[in-house]
């Protein structure tokens, strides 16, 4: 199964989680840009898109079983952690919740390496005897 646009929805609910979680907000201000999809059919991307649907009605279910943090990436982790630790056997796809923890934890890994990388970039150079 693919995410298909379920990968930005998905994402803000996770993101609005954090949010709760850590009494923040987020602002949003006008468009960067306007984007014209090119034309197609409304009942093809319904089809693509079931597969989906279902699982579009739980994953804020899963997402609210996290119940504290204290940063934005402790609550991506709990996400990640519910989704792939999570028995989605009930729902048509349900494994997919699954894969997608995997992919979250993935993700944030790739953020420490690239934390690690960073810091490891921005040491000023040793000074020297001359």
């Amino acid at each position: 199964m693919d995410v298909g646009r379920f990968d930005d929805i998905w994402s803000g609910v996770v993101l609005k989680r954090a949010c709760d979680l850590l009494g923040k907000q987020i602002y949003n201000g006008a468009p960067l840009c306007e984007h014209n999809k090119a034309p197609r059919s409304t009942f093809g991307d319904l089809t693509n898109e079931v597969a989906g649907l279902e699982l579009n009605e739980h994953v804020w279910e899963v997402v609210d079983t996290v119940e504290t943090a204290d940063s934005f990436r402790a609550a991506a982790e709990g996400v990640a952690e519910a989704l792939r630790d999570g028995e989605f056997e009930e729902y048509e796809n349900g494994p997919f919740l699954n894969y997608c923890g995997d992919y979250l934890a993935d993700w944030l890994a790739c953020l420490d390496a690239l934390d690690a990388d960073e810091h490891e970039h921005s040491r000023p150079a040793p000074a020297t005897t001359d």
